[in-house]
């Protein structure tokens, strides 16, 4: 394994202060790695992380280029009222070959056209969004 990184803790270094944690991450639709098939294509996104949120989420840019499927629906609380949103399973790759498996998300709108979503979740302003590089 000369030259490859091993898995470990997930750390983001910056070299000046930052207003905000973002990093480049690779989504797939949700599998199992250890079911012994070939895993589906995964596609780099730029991810925001929001150390205080309760929940992950994604916009409908990610939704269609990784082609998901929902799996259900979740109540979401944003500044105009309550709505609902579609809920997707996917599995994450963080750098230095961190990943997660089925991992449930929300999927969001953006709101402005800054590539960013914000919403309010029980009380927190919640900002954690996978868009297109």
């Amino acid at each position: 394994m000369k030259g490859q990184i091993p898995p470990q803790a997930f750390t983001v270094q910056y070299d000046r202060r930052v207003g905000q944690l973002l990093v480049k991450v690779a989504l797939s639709e949700a599998f199992d790695p250890k079911s012994g098939l070939p895993p589906p294509p995964t596609q780099e996104f730029l991810a925001i992380w929001d150390t205080g949120a309760s929940g992950s989420a994604i916009n409908s840019k990610v939704v269609a280029a990784l082609n998901l499927k929902p799996i259900g629906m979740s109540q979401m609380h944003t500044a105009g009222g309550i709505g609902h949103t579609n809920n997707y399973l996917v599995n994450v790759h963080l750098p230095n070959r961190v990943a997660f498996s089925g991992l449930r998300v929300a999927e969001v709108t953006l709101l402005g056209g800054g590539g960013r979503a914000d919403w309010d979740g029980h009380n927190r302003t919640r900002r954690l969004l996978n868009h297109a590089l």
